[in-house]
């Protein structure tokens, strides 16, 4: 008996081993090379999903365990309360949903990609939305889970934060403090509207509060009410017919309506039209990349609401595409009524476009989706108010003649002087870099600048060594200790180049009291930018004293601002060779033409790489990156616009891709890292 027993568990053990064996096999040939191809396509949800599944095959595995950096980073989640089941899955639905675990969970991998998430506990409202690994748009590391019921139907919580004018051509640095808030979920259909209809909404006054004027004119209230009529004549949204919208289309969302009958219903139903500030928090037009491929756009109609795949980042349901949004604020000059969201028949960049009608405008395509306060004052009276929409049209424009930049060029100039250069810290801990915390003299005042140099591990010295100006971010930080953005950095230090930081003028612990980057037409803006650009120059003077650093391998790579800016030194310091721009283009505002990088760009001469996203909601493709591209004085054949199917946040989206074709052009025009 024991003979035959000890027989079956050799036996079990044997197939066991077999198997172990195979799965080792299918580990390392097939899931192995499949992973390393899903994140060069920048595919990472799927990329995570199969390297979890290899993992416990490959255990110890070196090569497999230097991917996880590559696909994933290390966050916490919890909820209030704990218990929820937390779910990642493919923002374009590509897979299914991915079970991480139950909150609270510490410090767990999760995919390093924008992702769809969903949290769900019975008793509590299920959330489903779009978040990115890291940034302000990030899961939430603690998410508060709303009781069912307890909201009103259909309305989801923003959390409080910053508002911003995320749309094209706005300054979106400017910041204004908001309390949480409630909005629709999704847009007002038709059958909602039809309750405002039957219950007299066109007959009572009480629910149109704000003076008719249309065209400059102000209307009677009879004058105004005659405009208010559908197809037949009734009271109702354009669309409609007898007072009735179109058979089968309840669930449809309503169009057709002025904003002064948003305005109405939003007073028949306790509610309010959002300020473009607050439509804008809700719909995280960060994200478009990610938003309007699974919206309705291009299409030939609208569809009913509670379709759509497209979630915003706190999981609102077609904010991009489908119809129009009416909002509160008038545009400057006053008359017109900001719109936003583009319709089903418009091309998707109008999510992230301004759009701005008269109040009586009442195309299809017009619709309401409506927020609630949740206290007394209601909308910041900053919210409220009229906003220009800025414009500036660089054809129309033609930079400095030679004289004249000759003489905005000598405005930069300064004294040599010594550096007195002071190693202040070294940092040592890190397997990929050295990293060295020191300081040199300004070239104005008694000013000291500091900066961090990070040094590669895996090749030898004299280093090429990159400059690196990042994002208006470094603006609102208020100490350079952590370096929230030197993940940015990471891949050229570990390609083998030095990487140096500079602490500019108005960053950080430097912080000049100026929360924005956005040019303004000041003495102080100019200041602000001659201080920092000669930060900049000066960094490449401190470059000059390293016996460490290759001085004809010295590169520059800016993020966003930091493209922005990269004109003003590329064009009057030859010390660089090659620059590489990510997120960048010219600012639709206007900033003194000493400082303003449209007079600089036909001076740049190096090779320049820039690489963008086709829906930059802050550096549009035609209005902010090919004029600055065309301007450009680098030779054609040594200059590259790179449009990527992402937004802003190229950097995020379409990491892998950029990060190759950066060092590509590193390697080309620095030449390879020995």
């Amino acid at each position: 008996m024991l003979t035959v027993l000890a027989l079956a568990v050799l036996t079990l053990a044997a197939a066991w081993s077999v198997r172990g064996a195979a799965n080792a096999r299918w580990a390392r040939n097939t899931a192995l090379p499949e992973i390393k191809r899903l994140v060069a396509q920048d595919n990472y949800v799927a990329a995570f999903a199969l390297a979890k599944s290899a993992e416990p095959f490959v255990s110890g595995d070196a090569e497999f365990a230097s991917l996880w950096p590559k696909l994933s980073v290390t966050r916490s989640v919890t909820s209030n309360p704990s218990g929820a089941a937390v779910y990642v899955r493919d923002v374009a639905l590509r897979s299914d949903w991915q079970l991480l675990g139950y909150t609270p969970l510490d410090r767990i991998r999760i995919p390093a990609a924008v992702c769809r998430w969903k949290f769900d506990k019975p008793g509590f409202e299920g959330r489903q939305f779009i978040a990115t690994p890291v940034g302000p748009w990030a899961v939430p590391a603690a998410f508060d889970l709303t009781p069912a019921g307890s909201l009103p139907p259909d309305m989801v919580k923003v959390p409080a934060g910053p508002l911003q004018l995320t749309l094209t051509g706005f300054d979106y640095n400017k910041m204004i403090p908001s309390d949480q808030f409630l909005i629709d979920k999704f847009e007002v259909t038709n059958k909602a509207f039809k309750e405002f209809v039957d219950g007299g909404g066109y007959e009572k006054r009480e629910y149109w509060k704000q003076p008719f004027v249309k065209d400059g004119h102000p209307l009677t209230w009879d004058e105004a009410m005659a405009a208010f009529r559908d197809q037949t004549g009734r009271p109702g949204p354009s669309t409609w017919e007898v007072g009735a919208y179109p058979q089968g289309q309840e669930t449809y969302p309503v169009g057709g309506v002025s904003w002064y009958e948003a305005a109405a219903y939003a007073e028949f139903t306790g509610k309010s039209l959002p300020t473009i500030y607050h439509w804008l928090r809700a719909a995280g037009t960060q994200g478009a990349a990610d938003i309007t491929p699974l919206s309705n756009f291009g299409k030939h109609s609208a569809r009913p609401v509670g379709q759509s795949p497209a979630v915003t980042w706190v999981g609102v349901s077609d904010m991009a595409g489908n119809v129009k949004e009416w909002c509160w604020n008038e545009m400057e000059p006053a008359g017109n009524r900001y719109i936003l969201g583009g319709a089903w028949d418009e091309p998707d960049y109008m999510f992230i476009y301004p759009d701005a009608r008269s109040p009586f405008d009442r195309s299809a395509t017009n619709g309401i989706r409506l927020v609630k306060y949740l206290k007394p004052e209601s909308a910041p009276a900053a919210t409220l108010a009229l906003i220009e929409k800025p414009t500036r049209n660089y054809a129309n424009e033609k930079p400095a003649s030679d004289e004249v930049f000759r003489a905005y060029k000598s405005l930069y100039a300064y004294d040599p002087a010594p550096l007195d250069s002071k190693l202040e810290r070294v940092e040592d801990s890190s397997d990929k870099w050295r990293k060295e915390k020191l300081s040199f003299s300004a070239a104005y005042g008694q000013e000291r600048v500091p900066a961090f140099l990070f040094l590669p591990k895996n090749t030898k010295p004299p280093f090429q060594t990159v400059l690196y100006w990042p994002g208006s971010g470094a603006v609102r930080a208020r100490s350079s200790d952590s370096l929230p953005d030197a993940a940015a950095i990471e891949f050229l230090v570990v390609s083998g180049r030095a990487v140096l930081y500079p602490v500019y003028y108005g960053t950080y612990e430097r912080n000049s009291g100026r929360d924005s980057t956005w040019p303004e037409m000041t003495h102080a803006y100019h200041d602000w930018v001659l201080k920092q650009v000669n930060d900049a120059r000066r960094s490449l003077d401190y470059l000059a004293t390293r016996a460490d650093v290759r001085q004809a391998a010295i590169g520059y790579f800016g993020i966003s601002w930091g493209s922005r800016m990269s004109p003003v030194v590329l064009g009057q310091d030859s010390r660089i060779r090659a620059a590489v721009l990510a997120s960048g283009g010219f600012s639709p505002g206007k900033a003194p033409p000493e400082v303003d990088p449209f007079n600089f760009a036909p001076r740049v001469t190096v090779p320049v790489l820039m690489i963008n996203g086709d829906r930059d909601f802050i550096f549009d493709v035609q209005i902010s990156q090919n004029p600055l591209f065309e301007v450009l004085g680098t030779p054609s054949d040594r200059k590259r616009h790179l449009v990527l199917e992402a937004g802003h946040g190229v950097f995020i989206e379409k990491r892998s891709q950029m990060i190759r074709e950066a060092l590509d052009w590193f390697d080309r025009y620095l030449g390879p890292v020995q």
